[in-house]
């Protein structure tokens, strides 16, 4: 019997640190979506612009 009690208590802690994942990644990317994107499209735009001016730059 105690062995299967100790799979019983293996399955619940794999099902409750699945849940747990989950709702982390879910909050993750749903409440800090807003902070990450807004950062990640002005350093590709500066990135953009810097390179659109080196291009210029180069062609004269």
């Amino acid at each position: 019997m105690t062995t299967l009690k100790n799979r019983r208590r293996f399955i619940f802690a794999g099902l409750g640190l699945s849940a747990a994942s989950l709702l982390g990644g879910w909050w993750f990317f749903k409440v800090r979506n807003r902070d990450i994107h807004p950062t990640i499209n002005a350093i590709i735009h500066q990135e953009l612009n810097y390179l659109q001016i080196t291009d210029e730059d180069l062609k004269k």
